[in-house]
């Protein structure tokens, strides 16, 4: 080996040492990248369970369970109200329906808030009222419309505000999230029928479907 390869060879040889733990690291770092992709890729949602606290029509034995979760600034959750009704109508006892919170909307905190007023109008049982009160003023969410609605619907308003105001239910909407998160919900409205998830907007057809599968 000449003066010259034994002179290259010092000044590059740390490089390539370098360069060769680099690769064994990305090799060893590669595969765990690869391991927790496949791991989110494989995730699968875990299907909500319905609690006392849960808002609900029909009877707790029906055979066809669906769950919806929801937000009050959600325009499809708006227009599902009537084809919910058209659902509950048509098949009485043999559906029960269950409303969950999922107010995913980042940039509309007060949906979260509208959450919280409608489980509220739930502790005096008028949850369904409530419900379709805000969907009716979407546009107008905050606390006057509340209290606004509380006496529309028949609400104790004090009560209501006291609620409202020190957000007694908020466990509850965390709960609800949480749930959320499990299922996988990444949009508003998803349906679970019968533990099966459907994403988006249905039509009183695809429930049907969804009731036969």
């Amino acid at each position: 080996m000449n003066e010259r390869t034994k002179s290259w060879i010092k000044r590059n040889g740390p490089l390539f040492v370098t360069a060769g733990f680099a690769v064994l690291a990305l090799l060893y770092l590669g595969d765990d990248i690869v391991n927790q992709r496949s791991e989110r890729l494989s995730l699968t949602p875990t299907p909500p369970t319905v609690s006392s606290d849960d808002p609900y029509q029909g009877t707790k034995d029906a055979p066809v369970t669906v769950v919806e979760f929801g937000e009050f600034s959600c325009e499809a959750c708006k227009e599902e109200v009537s084809v919910l009704k058209e659902v509950i109508n048509d098949y009485g006892e043999n559906v029960l329906l269950v409303w969950k919170d999922a107010p995913l909307n980042a940039l509309n905190a007060e949906s979260r808030l509208a959450s919280v007023a409608a489980q509220c109008a739930n502790k005096q049982d008028k949850f369904w009222e409530m419900q379709e009160a805000l969907f009716a003023k979407q546009d107008e969410l905050g606390r006057d419309l509340y209290l606004s609605l509380a006496k529309d619907v028949g609400l104790d308003v004090d009560e209501f505000t006291s609620c409202f105001d020190n957000r007694d239910t908020n466990e509850i909407i965390d709960r609800n999230i949480e749930e959320a998160n499990a299922a996988l919900v990444s949009a508003t409205p998803t349906f679970f029928v019968n533990d099966i998830k459907y994403e988006g907007y249905m039509e009183y057809s695809d429930f049907i479907s969804a009731f036969n599968n």
